[in-house]
Parts: structure tokens; sequence; C-alpha cells
């Protein structure tokens, strides 16, 4: 998955240009959108963090993305530029990246969600008409390249558990590794100690220990983190 995506980054830039871009993975689960593992070219982690753990909620384009088919999107069709320029996520975390416009698309293909595609430009100039179809020729094509290779979802292809080696790289315990396995399924605190019958102070004592020994500080690194781990596992 590492490797598609990143090609195609690559290869998306000469197609439509662009300043910034992103290409996460997602997955539903109890009727909402989870995103993990985004992947930029011409991002740093820090801004990528930045989003996902600070404006994630905040962004006026998340309302398109729990859907069951496949969404092409421009954001100056959703909000006018003065709306924009109000915004939290773009005073505190477009605009010091010097980008303005975004556009979008959804992976979905057989009731399944693979992911999302965002693209950026500063305020010069808008995305076109062509280039939105351009986006969606291309994510239908990238969509069907994952749906063959992963039929039930990249998510449900990869183990809820840390193995064995990544454990033991770790340091993880058996009451850790559960508790792991419980956050890539997006459970809460409260979720977790009602899963596990222990407390939620006990739960956030694993969360603690389990931050310091993976060194994250937050879930959605933490998510990314063993993913990454899981997947060049499987190399």
């Amino acid at each position: 998955v590492e490797e598609i995506r990143r090609v195609f980054m690559e290869q998306l830039n000469y197609i439509i240009p662009h300043k910034k871009s992103f290409f996460d993975l997602a997955y539903m689960l109890k009727g909402s959108v989870k995103f993990f593992d985004p992947l930029s070219l011409n991002m740093t982690q820090e801004q990528l963090n930045d989003y996902y753990e600070k404006y994630e909620d905040m962004d006026y384009c998340a309302w398109l993305l729990p859907t069951d088919e496949p969404v092409i999107y421009r954001d100056s069709n959703i909000i006018t530029d003065s709306a924009r320029e109000r915004t939290t996520i773009y005073k505190c975390w477009m605009k010091p990246m010097d980008i303005y416009y975004s556009m979008g698309s959804t992976l979905f293909e057989n009731g399944i969600l693979y992911g999302s595609i965002t693209l950026f430009r500063d305020k010069s100039e808008d995305f076109s008409d062509e280039e939105m179809s351009r986006l969606e020729i291309l994510t239908e094509h990238i969509t069907a390249n994952l749906s063959c290779l992963y039929p039930k979802g990249i998510w449900k292809s990869v183990s809820y558990y840390c193995s064995d080696k990544i454990a033991d790289k770790y340091n993880i315990s058996v009451r850790e590794n559960e508790v792991i396995a419980l956050v890539f399924r997006g459970f809460s605190n409260k979720e977790i100690s009602d899963k596990l019958f222990i407390s939620v102070n006990t739960v956030k004592k694993h969360m603690n220990n389990i931050f310091r020994k993976i060194n994250v500080s937050s879930r959605a690194q933490l998510i990314q983190k063993m993913y990454l781990a899981k997947s060049l596992e499987e190399k």
C-alpha cells in the first residue's frame, strides 16, 4: 500500500499541479469515518499530525466524507473565500503553509472505504472543472487497484494485535497489547475499561505506558506507527 500510494502521489503532481497534498487510508466504524496513516511527499509529519490531532474536526469539507459512494469535491463550491478566511483551520493550519484552495476525493468501492486524497493550492489559482474530472478518473483507477489487492478493505487485512516480534521490540505486555487492539478499533478509554473489566484510570496508565514505550504522544501517532511496523513486517 505504501509504495502504491507513493508512486501515485509522485505522478499526480504532473497531471494536476498542486502545492501540498496527502493520501490517507480509512475505514468505517460505528457509522463514522476513521482516517489513519497519511502519506505526503510535500508536507512534514508535524503538519500532518497537527491536522489530525487539532483541526480534522474543524475541516469544513469533512461532512462530505461519510458516504456510501465516491465523492469528488472542490472546497470553493462549499465555502466562500470570506468564510474560509474566518475559519480556525485556515488561520492556524492552512495560511502558515500558504495554501488556500483544496480539492479532494474519497476511494470507495463495493461498499468499502479505502481512503481519501486531498490536494491544495495557494490563493493564485483554484482547481478547474477539468482538473476535477481528472481527479475523478485517477481516483477510480487507484481505487480499483486497492480493491483488487484488498477486497475486504485495507483495515480488515491488518491484525489489530501487535505480533510477538513487534511486542518484543517495544516490550509490550499482553494487557497492553489488548489495549492497543481496542485503540485500533476506535474504542474510547471508557469502552476499553468496559471491554477489559478494568477501571478507566487503569486504562489511562496502560495508555501512558504504551505511549512511553513506543515513543508517541497521541492515539493517531500510535495507530500510524503500529500500522507502519506491521506493513514493514509483512514485506
